[in-house]
C-alpha cells in the first residue's frame, strides 16, 4: 500500500489555473510580474499509466518567477514528497517504510524572446535538499538520513500558449555538497548494529524531461 495524495491535488490546482488564466485572459492591461508554475510530471504519469522510475525528473514540484526587468527574473522552487507503504509475505515477514525529502532552489534568470510565443532563458540556481528513510522488518530496522547544498547553471525553453498560459521546460547541472548517515539495528540475538557517515561532492544533471504549467498572475 502506497499513500501519495499529491497528484489529486496537484489536479485540483491545474483546474483552478486554467479557470483563472481563461477569466483573465482578456483583462491583461500590463505586463504580469508574478509567475507561477506546477510541475505536471506526477499528472502525466497517472493519465498515461507509466513507470518512469529511471528517468531522472526535477524534484520541484512548484514553481515561482517574479519580472525585475525587460529581460530578467527573479526564481524560486519547492518540492515535498511523503511516502508511507507497506508489504507482508506471510504473518512474520511484514515490512513497514517511510520516506520524506524536501528540495528547494533559488536563483535568476535572463530571458530572450525567440518568436512572439516561444522563450529561451538561463540563468544560476541555489539549491538545498534533505531527506529521511525509515525502513522495519522482521527483526531490523534501517535509517538514512541526507541533507545538502548545492549550486549550479539552468537553461530551459518557454513556449506560450496564451498571454498568460505556457509550458516550459529546462535542464540543470548542480554540484551539491551531500552529508548522508545511514543506521541499521538488529533486535536479534545473532544480528549486528552498523551506522556509517560520509559526504559526498557530485554533479548531478537533469535533462529536459520534466514540464512545467505555468500562469501569470
Amino acid at each position: 500500500m502506497e499513500i501519495n495524495m499529491f497528484p489529486k491535488a496537484l489536479f485540483a490546482l491545474l483546474l483552478i489555473g486554467f479557470q483563472q488564466a481563461a477569466c483573465c485572459e482578456d483583462t491583461l492591461s500590463k505586463p504580469a510580474k508574478h509567475e507561477l508554475g506546477f510541475n505536471t510530471t506526477l499528472l502525466i504519469k497517472q493519465v498515461l499509466s507509466f513507470n518512469p522510475s529511471n528517468i531522472p525528473f526535477s524534484p520541484y514540484m512548484v514553481t515561482y518567477k517574479y519580472t525585475l526587468g525587460k529581460q530578467t527574473n527573479l526564481r524560486a522552487g519547492a518540492g515535498i514528497t511523503v511516502q508511507k507503504t507497506s508489504s507482508t509475505e506471510n504473518d512474520i515477514n511484514k515490512r513497514h517504510s517511510k520516506f520524506y525529502s524536501m528540495d528547494y532552489r533559488l536563483g535568476a534568470e535572463i530571458q530572450k524572446m525567440l518568436t512572439q510565443r516561444w522563450k529561451a532563458y538561463y540563468g544560476i540556481d541555489i539549491v538545498y535538499m534533505y531527506n529521511e528513510t525509515f525502513t522495519e522488518f522482521q527483526f531490523n530496522t534501517f535509517s538514512s538520513q541526507t541533507k545538502g547544498y548545492g549550486i549550479g547553471p539552468v537553461a530551459g525553453i518557454q513556449c506560450y500558449l496564451t498571454k498568460r498560459l505556457s509550458l516550459f521546460t529546462e535542464t540543470t547541472l548542480y554540484f551539491t555538497n551531500t552529508d548522508e548517515r545511514i543506521k541499521n539495528t538488529s533486535s536479534s540475538p545473532f544480528g549486528q548494529n552498523s551506522s556509517s557517515h560520509s559526504n559526498i561532492l557530485r554533479g548531478d544533471i537533469k535533462l529536459p524531461t520534466t514540464l512545467y504549467l505555468a500562469f501569470k498572475l
